[in-house]
């Protein structure tokens, strides 16, 4: 109940769908047994979902492309993790390259077919790219995700600081185990900066980040469980204290959660004028 999530949950945007899906797809591969391939049931039904599901992401909204891919490299890299031998390893790589090339087949089919070619059109169009690209300073996007009075996730919803921080208590055995979804919420985040618009103004606030921040509750419960409990405990209620603030006054005021991607901040300017 915390931004972007209790904003988007009354939003035709798809994200929360999407970030939804793509938690179930983390689960639904990490629970994927790979023991005896060939006659393993369970590994090929479960693969076939989770091959759909992918696809079915792309379908919802093709931004979401580069979340799939990762996706599939998080199926990859748990493929590798779960398996001992090297010709075991080397057998469940070529069954899941045979079915991501259904995958990107069945995508390019979908985008010919139901999509009028918008997302081939739009890759391979260079003069839109150029335009979108050019004079764009890309640390703009990384560090205005984060902390951008407009559209900053942690601006906010500060209760995520605490992940950054669980991040940095993971054990060696732990950060491997996580490193994958890590990779996932990483690979992301850059792809999104690397857009201008990656503030989606003027939607509300944080919405090209949703589809992935439900990872970063692993880590927040790292930080949960550390034995310094008074320390943990203030540090959590600070920051739940002002993240219930901005989404109980999001969600009773919907005008300030749109902004222009101007440098100003409709709630703050409110505030402002109304301590004057």
């Amino acid at each position: 109940f915390t931004i972007p999530f209790v904003v988007y949950m009354g939003q035709i945007y798809p994200e929360t769908l999407a970030g939804l899906l793509a938690l179930w797809i983390i689960r639904q591969i990490r629970a994927l047994r790979t023991e005896s391939v060939w006659r393993n049931r369970r590994f090929w039904t479960g693969g076939i979902v989770i091959g759909l599901s992918l696809f079915l992401l792309v379908l919802l909204k093709t931004r979401y492309l580069p979340l799939a891919g990762t996706l599939t490299l998080f199926f990859f890299a748990h493929l590798l993790q779960r398996s001992a031998r090297l010709s075991h390893k080397l057998t469940l790589m070529a069954i899941v390259g045979g079915l991501l090339a259904v995958l990107i087949v069945a995508v390019l089919l979908a985008d010919t077919y139901l999509l009028d070619r918008m997302l081939q059109d739009r890759l391979t169009d260079s003069r839109y790219m150029s335009w979108m690209l050019a004079g764009y300073n890309p640390l703009n996007g990384a560090i205005g995700l984060l902390l951008d009075q407009e559209y900053g996730l942690i601006f906010y919803t500060p209760l995520y600081l605490l992940a950054l921080v669980g991040i940095g208590l993971l054990a060696r055995q732990e950060l491997r185990q996580t490193a994958p979804l890590l990779a996932v919420a990483a690979l992301n985040h850059l792809s999104i900066a690397l857009w201008p618009l990656w503030h989606a103004a003027p939607t509300p606030p944080v919405r090209y980040l949703l589809p992935f921040t439900p990872l970063f509750g692993v880590f927040i419960a790292k930080f949960w469980e550390q034995p310094e409990k008074c320390v943990t405990r203030v540090s959590f209620g600070v920051f739940a204290l002002w993240s219930a603030a901005a989404a109980w006054i999001m969600t009773f005021n919907p005008w300030w959660r749109y902004n222009w991607a101007d440098g100003t901040n409709n709630f703050l300017e409110a505030m402002l004028s109304s301590t004057l």
